[in-house]
């Protein structure tokens, strides 16, 4: 069957790196409409953003 086929064709080393990150930050893994509905249903949106401290702007650099 054609889903037997698609479970057991080879991940792109793309695929590979989203399911990677997916595991790791706890995201939902699918494509990215899916991805965006299951996010704002389950208030996950935290888990999409970046890794680490927002980077600044030059307008807060130039403030300090």
């Amino acid at each position: 069957s054609q889903w037997v086929e698609y479970v057991n064709a080879a991940a792109t080393k793309r695929e590979l790196q989203r399911l990677a990150t997916s595991t790791a930050r706890g995201q939902p893994f699918g494509d990215e409409s899916w991805v965006a509905s299951t996010v704002n249903e389950l208030g996950l949106e935290h888990n999409l953003r970046p890794e680490g401290r927002p980077l600044q702007t030059k307008t807060a650099e130039a403030d300090t």
